[in-house]
């Protein structure tokens, strides 16, 4: 069976707040969408998106798990 971008993210052992951005790009192309797509989905502006996939800004933890589980992904402890 073919793992999905949601099942590759999910599959992911992430250990800080880089990687959990990482993820999040990597997620958002495989998913083919834009960052618009995942600022309207996650409620977050476009330039934030832009920022934590850049590493130009570390995004506080709760951001990230906010925007990961506005993308309908599993974040776990």
């Amino acid at each position: 069976m073919k793992k999905t971008a949601k099942d590759l993210f999910n599959s992911m052992a992430i250990r800080s707040a880089d990687q959990i951005a990482e993820a999040i790009r990597r997620i958002r192309k495989l998913s083919g969408m834009s960052q618009m797509d995942l600022a309207k989905k996650s409620g977050l502006t476009q330039a934030a998106i832009s920022r934590f996939e850049n590493s130009s800004k570390k995004a506080e933890i709760g951001t990230l798990i906010f925007a990961a589980l506005n993308a309908d992904l599993i974040v776990a402890f």
